[in-house]
């Protein structure tokens, strides 16, 4: 079985280390960022994927800089033992000092068929784009954003059942079907067999990293019933940054939408300075008018 280095920080990263374990791949080693800082008591806090390694035992390295020289000669050291490189959602760009350790590259794991929504963002831009056809995209890294050569595609269907969904489940869904599709072709990539294949550099596109000012969507649409877009950008930012409006001069978060058969539905708020209530509630003392 092929040895690798895992390189991830974020919830994507966690689930996909997750469901490599549970497939029997279980990485030499773990990069990931350092604990930080959490809540409102800033709380140091581990990134989950160190959790799942301390569990496993797997050693873990938390460079502050990825281009600091007694860090490269660290990870150099611990790189000669092992196949290959995996990274998913690691938050960082990576160096091309890093990247020239490895003899047969560093693989990327992106959640969307590239050069699809290239960026730090590619689940929330597909739940915005409403497109329940998506896919996973395995790539070896190069000096350009999600610019790689493609190793491995898998076309994806995100189930009716459940879509359009939270940013939270498709990650978690995409990340088990991610897990699978490198599990699958990281023998053969070890032994050569699958050199990989450019991309449509010209058909790209690309995401950006989101900003709490993204999650704010129109009054007048709420008043005028124009709520798929918005239960969309509730669905992608319902992790951070949330979802408001502004009515009356204040910022008010929509804390619950519902979905029923194409019918969209606000259903809690939190107006700014108050707990959370009913949308009834809210209507009851603003009406819906422009």
């Amino acid at each position: 079985m092929p040895t690798f280095i895992f390189f991830g920080t974020g919830h994507f990263a966690e689930e996909v280390l997750k469901n490599l374990i549970s497939r029997g791949y279980k990485p030499a080693y773990v990069i990931t960022a350092p604990d930080k800082p959490v809540g409102r008591h800033q709380v140091i806090t581990p990134p989950p994927v160190k959790c799942i390694a301390d569990a496993e035992n797997i050693p873990v390295i938390q460079p502050e800089s990825l281009k600091n020289v007694s860090i490269l000669a660290e990870l150099k050291a611990i790189i000669e033992k092992v196949d290959v490189c995996v990274v998913a959602d690691y938050g960082k760009i990576l160096p091309q000092a890093l990247l020239d350790l490895c003899p047969l590259g560093f693989l990327n794991i992106h959640p969307s068929l590239l050069p699809l929504h290239r960026g730090p963002a590619p689940l929330q831009a597909t739940i915005l784009a409403g497109d329940a056809h998506t896919g996973i995209s395995i790539i070896k890294i190069d000096a350009l954003m999600d610019h790689g050569p493609l190793v491995a595609v898998e076309k994806v269907l995100v189930p009716e059942f459940m879509w359009p969904c939270p940013v939270r489940e498709l990650s978690d869904y995409m990340a088990k079907r991610s897990a699978q599709l490198l599990s699958d072709i990281l023998p053969d990539y070890v032994a050569g067999k699958l050199p990989g294949t450019e991309q449509n550099h010209e058909a790209a596109t690309y995401t950006k990293m989101i900003e709490k000012k993204d999650g704010e969507v129109s009054w007048d649409d709420i008043v005028a019933g124009n709520l798929k877009d918005i239960y969309l950008k509730f669905c992608a930012y319902k992790e951070w940054p949330e979802v408001f409006f502004i009515h009356d001069g204040k910022r008010v978060k929509i804390k619950v939408m519902g979905y029923w058969e194409g019918t969209y539905a606000i259903e809690r708020v939190t107006p700014e300075g108050k707990t959370e209530i009913s949308w009834t509630d809210y209507i009851k003392h603003h009406k819906l008018e422009k």
